[in-house]
């Protein structure tokens, strides 16, 4: 573009600033003394860059100075995830929550390539092969799933809503804005209410030959995976917990039998020296126990603890009584490893309140069956 036409522009642009109810060909041609044929050629440049904004009034066109954010502004005042991408699919500039959901923070990725960028530090997945369907020269709108790790735990799947918006930046060039709605709080809260459901429905169709204390501990170990979940009944008046069920990965229970034995479901744990105990499971909440030893009520060996503790890098762990209606009929414990954290905490309890009033009316059942053959 010739010097004479950027003079122009910038006149064009002055123009505007300064008559912001808006200006037709004429009014501008006149002003600078042009016709308004080329007038009308300078409009269209200015609109494809988005410097102006057009209204009609019949057969009349009104220009007006576009009325826009900067692009910085833009992306920080977004609730979404937002990017830039230019045709070659370099990323132009992203937003903070951007950043932080990728795991970009402190790496300079603006002016690279989409497929070097990888989502997460140390991820596999690059960007290009989530973005490449968006950057299409047409809007476009796809869902995304994501399967994203945190801190070394297990990888939980992100839920997207991704919209490709062709763009046309400051200098002129052409690209795509893409802006990312995370679904994944919206999706986990129908997934919840789900197993909430069909955990129900299960609990209240089951009958008293299955084993309803390993169903208990496999469905908190669906609710977090890569921990191992443990449950036992209560004998209140011995003060006596005996263990009914385990659950986790196969390696997790291989490592349980090796350092404990063939026989963990039967194992009995006193604990009539632990005087705070049944108050703390007849509260239905996860209480956090971070000493090993206690989940246990302090009959393990420390060396075998020690062991434990190492292979299976033990973090922390959980405890929930599975208590209804005054009478504490359970305990589960959840074991978790170094940096992974507790999830679905709100699921849990629910799941554990459902499971109590199961083990409850089991409890009673079989209360009604022992009445009932010490008569006959």
């Amino acid at each position: 573009m010739m010097l004479a036409d950027n003079e122009v522009l910038q006149h064009i642009r002055t123009l505007l600033a300064q008559n912001r109810r808006g200006m037709t060909t004429r009014e501008i041609g006149e002003r600078l003394c042009i016709h308004r044929n080329s007038v009308a050629k300078y409009m269209d440049l200015l609109r494809a860059q988005g410097e102006v904004e057009i209204a009609h009034f019949g057969n009349t066109r009104v220009f007006f100075p576009a009325r826009r954010l900067p692009v910085s502004a833009l992306l920080n005042l977004s609730s979404d995830l937002v990017c830039m991408v230019d045709e070659s699919e370099q990323l132009l500039s992203a937003n903070p929550k951007f950043h932080d959901f990728f795991g970009l923070d402190g790496r300079d990725v603006s002016g690279k390539s989409i497929s070097e960028i990888h989502a997460g530090a140390g991820g596999t997945t690059p960007l290009s092969d989530l973005f490449g369907g968006l950057i299409t020269g047409d809007e476009v709108v796809r869902d995304l799933t994501l399967n994203k790790e945190a801190q070394g735990s297990p990888a939980y799947p992100c839920y997207l809503r991704a919209r490709g918006i062709p763009t046309v930046f400051d200098d002129g060039t052409p690209g795509t804005t893409i802006l990312i709605e995370d679904l994944t709080a919206e999706r986990n809260y129908l997934k919840n209410l789900e197993f909430l459901v069909r955990t129900s429905a299960d609990l209240a169709d089951m009958g008293d030959e299955v084993d309803i204390y390993q169903y208990i501990a496999e469905q908190v170990y669906v609710l977090q995976p890569g921990s191992i979940v443990s449950i036992g009944s209560i004998d209140t008046e011995k003060k006596v917990l005996t263990v009914r069920g385990v659950a986790g990965s196969p390696e997790d229970l291989e490592l349980l039998t090796r350092i404990f034995g063939p026989g963990q479901v039967g194992m009995q744990f006193p604990f009539e020296q632990e005087p705070l105990a049944m108050i703390n499971l007849m509260k239905k909440t996860l209480l956090e126990t971070p000493n090993l030893s206690s989940l246990f009520f302090n009959h393990i060996p420390g060396g075998v603890l020690s062991r434990f503790a190492e292979e299976f890098s033990f973090g922390t762990g959980f405890a929930i009584g599975c208590a209804c209606r005054g009478g504490l009929y359970g305990d589960v414990a959840i074991f978790l490893k170094k940096a992974h954290a507790l999830r679905n905490s709100d699921v849990i309890e629910a799941f554990i309140a459902q499971a109590a009033v199961a083990l409850q009316r089991r409890h009673m059942r079989e209360k009604l069956r022992e009445k009932s053959e010490r008569q006959e």
